[in-house]
């Protein structure tokens, strides 16, 4: 996949995660366990359990909760900060931001089940943190224990073409109560995958009929999908992800944005 204005947005996003992790770790003082610390920048990039708490770093949130296994939240500094939040499957992150605001922790707030945006001042964080902590605990918990993927469908390399992509999208928009479908790409081979921009992977999947259709997980480098995509090349997995076209130079093509892969044999996993 040689896309040259896909290279330049995946290399543009970065990864904030990665970046508010380094900056935190640069602030940290010894002894704290909670990571609890407000610097003289008024970061307040906090790591919480059963929640991860960022400050957005460089005003780029985006992308902070993908590939998280807990819900995460991204806060800009300042007394009266705001943010948003990412969720996972199972834990309904908009019903606790809610609850959070009847309780008075929150200036405002709302969302859905899988996002939410907060406004709460700087004094109020602690409490906040305190408050989600105990709220999202047993659904996290849960939802670890049941790390189920829905799949809509199964399809194979041949049959993903901009026309079905285009009849997807005639069942949008896609959002809260109405997901993008997941579709199951059945024993197809890593025919290729590399490392992209700061955080992604690419790959090319191929079918048993030599149909080929090319893929990208995005902020996935160094992770667990990341990690088993590079070491399994070669070998033939199931993957599942969404359909996206993308446009280049006036031309449409299929690209399979991947969130996960399992063993369709023996699989390598590090």
């Amino acid at each position: 996949m040689d896309d040259p204005l896909l290279m330049r947005r995946l290399q543009a996003l970065g990864d904030p995660a990665k970046d508010a992790e380094a900056l935190f770790d640069t602030q940290r003082p010894p002894n704290d366990p909670l990571g609890e610390r407000l610097s003289r920048h008024e970061l307040h990039h906090q790591i919480l359990e059963p929640v991860r708490l960022f400050e957005a770093v460089e005003g780029r949130d985006v992308g902070v909760a993908q590939g998280s296994e807990e819900p995460c939240l991204a806060l800009e500094p300042g007394d009266r900060g705001t943010g948003s939040g990412r969720s996972i499957l199972g834990v309904d992150l908009g019903h606790t931001v809610k609850r959070a605001v009847a309780e008075g922790l929150l200036i405002k707030g709302g969302g859905h089940a899988m996002a939410a945006g907060v406004t709460l001042r700087k004094s109020a964080l602690a409490a906040f943190r305190a408050f989600l902590e105990e709220a999202l605990a047993g659904p996290v918990e849960a939802a670890r224990r049941d790390p189920a993927l829905l799949i809509d469908g199964a399809i194979a390399a041949a049959a993903m073409k901009p026309d079905l992509c285009h009849t997807i999208a005639r069942a949008g928009p896609y959002g809260a109560g109405n997901p993008e479908p997941v579709l199951a790409l059945p024993s197809h081979m890593i025919a290729y995958a590399e490392e992209v921009g700061q955080a992604h992977v690419r790959a090319r999947f191929k079918a048993g009929d030599g149909a080929v259709v090319e893929a990208i997980a995005f902020r996935a480098a160094g992770q667990t999908l990341g990690r088993a995509m590079m070491d399994n090349r070669g070998r033939s997995v199931h993957a599942a992800g969404c359909l996206a076209l993308d446009r280049w130079q006036g031309a449409e093509r299929v690209q399979f944005r991947l969130i996960d892969i399992a063993s369709a044999e023996p699989i390598a996993v590090r």
